[in-house]
């Protein structure tokens, strides 16, 4: 293969951008990957390495411990405190099968940010 540019000499990189094949005159590094001269393909490639740096991010590809609060298992416990302290004042006896629904309720909230804390997405 030949370069793009200059037709005489042979090819020995093609710009990560637009494909076209480059002598080592024409070659540049920009963010470790291989580009030619032409401004449009810089820019390109600097819109690459911010897509991959916010995917990474995203993903968590970086390696950092995400902190996350797992909502649902709090939402399993205000539900289960809401609907005993309703369920008492609305009949004015502690009803036994609800008060066992509301303890289960509180109790699978609790499981679930033990297992989120395990899983590595602290509160």
């Amino acid at each position: 293969m030949s370069c793009y540019h200059h037709q005489e000499a042979a090819a020995v990189a093609h710009c990560s951008f637009c494909s076209k094949h480059l002598c080592k005159d024409c070659v540049k590094t920009q963010s470790d990957r291989t580009v030619c001269e032409d401004p449009k393909c810089s820019e390109g490639i600097d819109i690459l390495e911010q897509i991959t740096r916010r995917s990474a991010k995203i993903y968590n590809i970086n390696g950092e411990k995400k902190r996350v609060v797992p909502w649902t298992g709090l939402v399993f416990i205000l539900f289960g405190i809401i609907l005993a302290f309703y369920s008492y004042f609305s009949t004015g006896w502690v009803d036994v099968p609800v008060t066992i629904l509301c303890v289960l309720l509180i109790i699978i909230g609790v499981l679930m940010i033990i297992r989120a804390r395990k899983w590595g997405m602290d509160l």
